[in-house]
């Protein structure tokens, strides 16, 4: 029978919609970026020269075109002094995005990559983060760098820079970040440099003390050690009861929870929680020991809970040098290194669709809104809503439908 004309437009997102069928590949999407230490500075350092150009009382916009790279006095080798760092050619760079390799040959002399984890929360809610960027870098460097040869014939060395900041937090947590560093640190081409401008205590020097053996630098009053363990733990039986409310816990296992929020609090119940206080703080100084090894004759004297500031953190062995991380990127540029950040990128959310990610995508033309990006969930919902409103207005008898 004839079909209404409402009753066609309400078939449009049936007719639109991909079938139950096809498989819906997502859009592989770019994470990570770098930005260039090394030329961080390029573009201030023209303004500066412009200012330093122009004559006195004047703005220096007005006689030095923005686009100008005149070099005018010897500003820039007073900065840079002679070093030579020449970048990959356009010729070379398309090579490497062709081949999957990367030659270093009269280029760097090293290359190092900053990891910033100076944002860590007691519970390193980052983890997920950090785990991706390790991942990342092993792979790319397995990919793109262990067939480039160093002129020594060897293959090219990577440094990974950790600038970390961190009082401690959750034992289990600050383990499985450590242990991340210590994913890289086990591979044979790639060195872990961590640097502690503030404070890496506790959970923090977890993290720390796996940098490579002679890696852990700090600065001269920042916080360091407190290899130890604490727990704490609040009862309120005793107030419940003076209110006349009488708590029951039920168990299933002598040592589940032994103390807790409400419960009677036995001896047997405190000693539990200090032999897994104890066991943990064991594992701690197994850990620090098997990353710094020199540690070994003395990390029951240093393993009591005790900070130390970074010269005696140097004297004692818990750190291996003393500077800052901008003294020592600085002195990376100044040895010829190409000294890269890598940065997350965040991409703003739509509010008015879903990410691609999870949306379907019709090959229209993009658009600067994302109108081209619609979520299959979305436009199954809307069908189901549309294929309601029909059947309602066939019940009232109007328009026939499908």
């Amino acid at each position: 029978r004839n079909m209404s004309p409402f009753s066609t437009i309400l078939l449009l997102p049936l007719l639109l919609s991909p079938p139950k069928s096809s498989v819906y590949l997502p859009t592989v999407e770019q994470h990570y970026t770098f930005e260039t230490i090394n030329t961080r500075y390029n573009k201030d350092g023209m303004a500066l020269q412009r200012a330093l150009d122009a004559p006195i009382g004047s703005n220096p916009h007005e006689h030095v075109s923005p686009d100008s790279t005149s070099t005018g006095s010897s500003l820039q080798s007073l900065l840079l002094g002679s070093m030579k760092i020449n970048a990959f050619s356009r010729s070379e760079s398309s090579r490497a995005t062709k081949t999957g390799t990367y030659s270093t040959e009269n280029q760097y002399n090293g290359t190092t990559i900053l990891l910033d984890m100076t944002q860590l929360d007691t519970s390193v809610s980052q983890i997920g983060t950090i785990r991706d960027k390790v991942s990342f870098i092993l792979n790319e460097y397995n990919r793109c760098f262990q067939n480039a040869k160093s002129s020594t014939g060897s293959p090219t060395p990577l440094e990974v820079c950790v600038i970390l900041e961190s009082p401690g937090g959750s034992a289990s947590d600050y383990a499985l970040a450590a242990q991340q560093l210590l994913r890289l640190r086990k591979h044979p081409n790639i060195t872990v440099t961590v640097l502690v401008d503030k404070v890496a205590a506790s959970g923090g020097y977890m993290i720390a003390c796996t940098s490579s053996p002679g890696c852990l630098f700090a600065a001269p009053f920042a916080v360091l050690g407190s290899i130890g363990v604490v727990g704490q733990a609040v009862n309120i039986q005793k107030l419940l009861e003076g209110y006349g409310v009488q708590p029951l816990v039920f168990r299933g296992g002598r040592d589940k929870a032994p103390v807790g929020l409400v419960g009677e609090v036995t001896e047997e119940g405190l000693a539990k929680v200090q032999d897994m206080i104890d066991t943990t703080h064991k594992a701690f100084k197994r850990h620090v020991v098997d990353s710094r090894p020199l540690m070994i004759d003395k990390i029951d004297e240093l393993a009591t809970g005790e900070t130390w500031l970074g010269y005696d953190a140097l004297r004692i062995g818990l750190i291996d040098g003393i500077t800052t991380s901008d003294e020592y990127i600085s002195e990376r540029i100044a040895q010829g290194f190409l000294v890269l950040k890598l940065l997350l990128i965040k991409r703003p959310q739509s509010t008015m669709f879903r990410p691609a990610t999870e949306g379907v995508d019709f090959g229209a033309s993009s658009s600067p809104f994302g109108l081209n990006r619609f979520s299959s969930f979305g436009l199954r919902s809307v069908s189901r809503v549309l294929d309601y409103t029909n059947r309602f207005v066939q019940s009232l008898g109007g328009f026939s439908g499908i």
